[in-house]
C-alpha cells in the first residue's frame, strides 16, 4: 500500500517519538509516588487520601501508556494511508480506549491537590465545599469527554470497524466540549496553584520558608500551562488523518 505513494509520507513515523516520551514521564511519576509512599509508611507512618488517589493516577498513567502502546503498534503516528484497514481500524480503536485513561490519569491529581490543601490550610467549611466542588465537577466533566468520545457513534463500533455504517456526531461538537473542559480544567489548577500562594502571605513564618512553600504548593501553574497548550491541540481530534494528526494527543494526554 505504501509503494503508491511519497516515501516520505510511507516512512514517516511518530510512534517511536511517543514512546521515548510517555514510557520516562510514566517512570519517573512512579518513583516520585513510590518515595512519597516511603515517606508517608516509613518516616510518617500514616497515608492520607490524596496519597491513594496518586497511586489511582499512576495505575491509570501506565494503562493508558499499555493502550498507546498498543496502538503505536497497529500503526498511531504514521499517515493513516500508509495503513491497512485492519491497522486503521486498531489504530482507532487502542486510542479510543486509552484516552479515558488518559483523562483520569491528570483528573484524578485534582481531587489529591484538594485533600492536600484542606488537610493542611484548613479553610472554613464553605471554601471546604468549594474545593471539591471544583474538583469534583472538573473530573465529571473530563469524564464526559470520554463517554462523549466514546459513544458519539451510534452503533460505537462502527468508529473501529469499518465495514459497520454508524450514525456519528459532527466532531466539532466534541472539539468544542474538549475545549471548553479544557479551559474549565485549566482554571481550576490555576486556583488550585494560587490559592495556598495567597494564604502563606498572610502566615506569621520566615520569609524564605514562604518562598519555598508557595513555589511548592503551586506547581499547579505548570498543569494549567499543559492544559492551556492542550486546548490549542484538541481540535486534532476531528483530523481526517487521525493516526497521524493526533498523535501528540496521545503525550499531552498522559
Amino acid at each position: 500500500m505504501s509503494d503508491a505513494i511519497p516515501a516520505e509520507i510511507a516512512n514517516a513515523n511518530k510512534g517511536p517519538g511517543i514512546l521515548a516520551i510517555i514510557i520516562p514521564v510514566s517512570i519517573f511519576s512512579t518513583l516520585f509516588t513510590a518515595a512519597r509512599l516511603w515517606v508517608r509508611g516509613k518516616i510518617l507512618r500514616q497515608f492520607h487520601a490524596d496519597d491513594w488517589l496518586i497511586v489511582v493516577s499512576v495505575i491509570c498513567c501506565w494503562i493508558s501508556v499499555a493502550l498507546a502502546v498498543k496502538a503505536i503498534d497497529n500503526g498511531n503516528g504514521r499517515h493513516l494511508v500508509t495503513l491497512s484497514q485492519e491497522e486503521q481500524e486498531g489504530v482507532v480503536f487502542w486510542t479510543l480506549v486509552g484516552f479515558p485513561l488518559g483523562i483520569l490519569s491528570f483528573g484524578i491529581p485534582k481531587l489529591a491537590v484538594v485533600a492536600v490543601l484542606t488537610r493542611i490550610m484548613s479553610p472554613g467549611r464553605t471554601h471546604t465545599i468549594i474545593l471539591w466542588t471544583m474538583a469534583g465537577i472538573c473530573n465529571v466533566l473530563l469524564a464526559l469527554n470520554a463517554v462523549f468520545l466514546l459513544g458519539r457513534c451510534v452503533p460505537a463500533e462502527s468508529q473501529w470497524n469499518f465495514d459497520i455504517k454508524g450514525k456519528c456526531w459532527d466532531p466539532q461538537i466534541l472539539v468544542r466540549y474538549a475545549i471548553a473542559t479544557g479551559v474549565f480544567s485549566a482554571a481550576v489548577d490555576l486556583y488550585l496553584a494560587v490559592y495556598p500562594g495567597l494564604i502563606l502571605l498572610n502566615l506569621g513564618i520566615k520569609r524564605n520558608k514562604k518562598i519555598a512553600l508557595t513555589v511548592a504548593l503551586g506547581l499547579g501553574c505548570i498543569s494549567t500551562g499543559v492544559a492551556i497548550f492542550k486546548c490549542t491541540r484538541l481540535p486534532l481530534l476531528a483530523a481526517k488523518d487521525f493516526s497521524w494528526e493526533t498523535a501528540e494527543l496521545v503525550v499531552i494526554n498522559m
